[in-house]
């Protein structure tokens, strides 16, 4: 018959750690893993939190860094470009020019730089616009305009950002496009005198777009402002219009910026808190700066986002954790307690006369701890059936000592056992090392073998070969070519001796060895003076296309770069006699890879891009490198071109190319280490 009074009981018994030891063990479990988990949590928090807050400042200070050094080069190039157009003879000459020569030459500039150049005019001492892309406000006076009089007394102007209503209405009929007017001072090529200024409307939504791609292509949640030095906003990246009306008027953030603070935590900021970082533009060369501020902000929520996700998760495997220690205390705690509560029961049962198995047990007590005994009771004890199971006979007819005594026998003959065992490993260990050593020498043969085809053939076509493939060919779509040539070497090759051919070949096609495995170029052959590389060879990429094809022409240029500046070294060494130049020409597009023939077999490439890569090289000049359109479309966020024009490519006729300059990464890491130093 159920008796619940007694259930419920029990029940009360194994949850209450008062009468429970398995309850008590189960709380302690729970209590220390609650406390580890809450002290971690909080230790975690607060060290995450601070981690990633100077991380996340730590990288908007160098993201304005990077934005300032980009403006100012940007502006920079602007008054370079001027400045050279100034002292052209069309214009330094004498103030009586040819207007016609000099009306084609600003149109001519417009339009090479059309997305860049607003408008360009000339104008004369007397302050009369002489000449102006498109005729737009020629002989237009200039006196009440601010430019005039710091430019006509040799100065260069720079002007804030500003909506030139008349400007626009005329070139677009809008009046709300911004710009930045730079004029600079035109000096007769004979006496130096000032003989008038040469002006330009720069469109700030260019300049404003270059350094936002290169900044913030990949920071989604940070906001770049430029403000003037009124705290006017030039440019909010969140925002694409431009209103010369707005200003920040935060005090605590014109604060900081005054007191030259890089990096600063801003509070209800149009009512958001943000992490700022914030840089003075500090010009570049002769570009003397304007004054502005670069300021990057990210707000604390977006920027601290993944320390609120990581709490959360810290929170549900504390929870899991507890109940995973729950459990384990449970079953622990009840593989202690099976044995506890035996030995209670074993006891009980004696006391009660019941023995191990349940037998009845005849017994007379005599009563003892503070009662008399009775002389008339005696204790006589005797247990009725033998236990069954031969394990409780064996404890009471031998004892607990005489089995554990057994145990200690049977041990000490395993560890007899284990002597043999020692021999029989030794004798393994033996013949393993044997077998090891005749393996290696296989290997090291193999390798040998893996390494002549390594410096044949690229890797990927190795590994089809040992397919067992014959005809091997694929047509690749993205891959950036590099071919170089000794300016000359017929001429200096016989002007040194042999060796000395031979030694300088070696150095510079093994430095360009060099270069082309910490670029992932893979080089196809060099015939003679000549060399020849791909880079994105048989390259797979889940990622975007395009920029799969920017990366790995990046490579290619970076690896051109490296190979001009090895030649430099070698020359500036005084190894030989003459000096030594490349020309380095380099092509993007699709073409044909394969091996060709069955006997000392070569891997090669085919294509009319390979034509054009090599007509790159071939229509160069000494110690420069030409890249193709196609290239440069891909890499021009990345570095500094000089485009040359229209340059005449056999079988293709008239095509576009353009000079590489430099890295702009790499120089603006130079200049930052510059500065440190």
């Amino acid at each position: 018959m159920w008796n619940s009074r007694m259930f419920w009981r029990k029940i009360a018994y194994y949850i209450s750690p008062a009468k429970s030891f398995r309850a008590r063990l189960i709380l302690a479990f729970a209590l220390e893993t609650v406390i580890s988990c809450g002290i971690m949590l909080v230790v975690a928090t607060v060290w995450s939190y601070n981690a990633q807050r100077s991380t996340v400042l730590s990288n908007l200070g160098s993201l304005s860094n990077q934005a300032v050094a980009l403006f100012d080069r940007v502006m920079f190039e602007r008054l370079r470009e001027l400045q050279l157009a100034s002292t052209t003879p069309t214009f330094a000459s004498s103030t009586n020019y040819n207007t016609t020569e000099a009306q084609q030459y600003i149109e001519s500039m417009k339009s090479s730089y059309s997305d860049l150049y607003a408008w360009i005019g000339v104008v004369g001492t007397d302050a009369i616009v002489k000449v102006s892309t498109g005729n737009v406000l020629l002989g237009f006076n200039t006196t009440a305009r601010p430019f005039r009089s710091v430019c006509l007394s040799g100065g260069i102007y720079f002007g804030d950002v500003h909506l030139a209503a008349l400007l626009t209405n005329l070139i677009s009929n809008s009046t709300d496009v911004p710009y930045v007017t730079v004029a600079v001072p035109i000096r007769n090529l004979t006496n130096n005198d000032t003989i008038g200024c040469f002006l330009a409307n720069v469109y700030w939504s260019w300049v404003a777009s270059e350094v936002e791609e290169s900044i913030l292509q990949c920071e989604d949640s940070i906001e770049m402002l430029v403000l003037n030095k009124t705290y006017g906003i030039l440019l909010n990246s969140s925002s694409p219009n431009y209103n010369q009306e707005l200003l920040v008027t935060n005090k605590n953030v014109q604060a900081q910026i005054d007191s030259g603070q890089q990096t600063f935590e801003a509070d209800d900021w149009d009512g958001v808190n943000y992490l700022v970082g914030s840089v003075l533009t500090k010009g570049y060369l002769s570009f003397p700066g304007l004054g502005w501020i670069v300021v990057l902000r990210q707000s604390k929520t977006a920027a601290l986002s993944a320390i609120v996700e990581a709490r959360d998760i810290l929170i549900i495997v504390g929870i899991a954790l507890t109940l995973l220690f729950s459990i384990t205390g449970w079953l622990v705690a009840s593989q202690v307690v099976k044995p506890i509560m035996r030995i209670v029961a074993s006891a009980d049962g004696i006391l009660k006369g019941i023995d191990l198995n349940g037998n009845q047990v005849e017994t007379d007590l005599l009563e003892m701890e503070g009662r008399e005994a009775d002389s008339s009771r005696h204790i006589s004890v005797r247990i009725l059936p033998k236990p069954n199971s031969t394990l409780q006979r064996r404890r009471y007819e031998e004892g607990d000592v005489n089995i554990l005594l057994e145990s200690l026998e049977n041990l000490s003959s395993a560890l007899k056992s284990e002597s043999e065992l020692r021999r029989q490993k030794k004798a393994l260990e033996r013949g393993i090392r044997d077998q090891t050593a005749k393996l290696e020498e296989v290997i090291s043969d193999q390798q040998i073998i893996q390494d002549i085809l390594s410096n044949t053939l690229p890797d990927s076509i190795i590994e089809r070969l040992k397919r067992g493939e014959k005809f091997i060919a694929e047509q690749l779509e993205d891959v950036t070519m590099f071919f170089s040539d000794i300016v000359g070497f017929t001429t200096i090759s016989s002007s040194i001796s042999p060796l000395e051919v031979v030694t300088f070949l070696n150095e510079i096609f093994t430095k360009m060895d060099q270069l082309a495995g910490q670029y992932d170029v893979e080089k196809i052959k060099t015939i003679g003076d000549a060399y020849f590389g791909v880079g994105g060879l048989f390259i797979t990429t889940e990622a975007d296309s395009h920029e799969h094809r920017r990366n790995v022409a990046t490579q290619v240029l970076n690896f051109s770069l490296d190979v001009i500046a090895a030649i430099e070294d070698i020359n500036n060494s005084g190894r030989y006699p003459s000096k030594f130049q490349l020309r380095i020409g380099v092509n993007t597009g699709p073409v044909i890879a394969g091996i060709i023939a069955n006997k000392k077999f070569a891997f090669d490439l085919w294509g009319d891009a390979v034509n054009v890569a090599s007509r790159m090289e071939s229509t160069g000049t000494p110690g420069r490198i030409q890249v193709n359109r196609t290239t440069y479309k891909l890499t021009k966020g990345n570095f500094e071109f000089v485009k040359r024009g229209q340059v005449k490519v056999k079988g293709k006729g008239d095509m576009i190319t353009y000079w590489l300059i430099g890295n702009f990464q790499l120089e603006n890491q130079l200049e930052n280490q510059l500065e440190i130093d």
